[in-house]
């Protein structure tokens, strides 16, 4: 993926593997929207700024981060 340096970014992480992972963006933070399951998320009301989630297998979350530098 590409993005510009300011960019408002969002995106909804799937664990397909078979265990749980810790999900994570390499020196960004996070803001967790929704979590859930494959077929349904269920947004959050407070969203919490994260550096790393773990996500079980079959697990979901939506996430909004900035691309604040290259």
């Amino acid at each position: 993926f590409t993005y510009a340096e300011g960019d408002s970014v969002h995106w909804r992480v799937i664990n397909l593997g078979g265990s749980p992972h810790p999900m994570h963006l390499h020196g960004f933070y996070y803001r967790m929207e929704a979590k859930g399951r494959l077929n349904a998320d269920t947004v959050l009301a407070r969203p919490p700024l994260l550096v790393t989630e773990r996500l079980s297998a079959g697990e979901t979350m939506r996430i909004s981060w900035k691309a604040e530098r290259a």
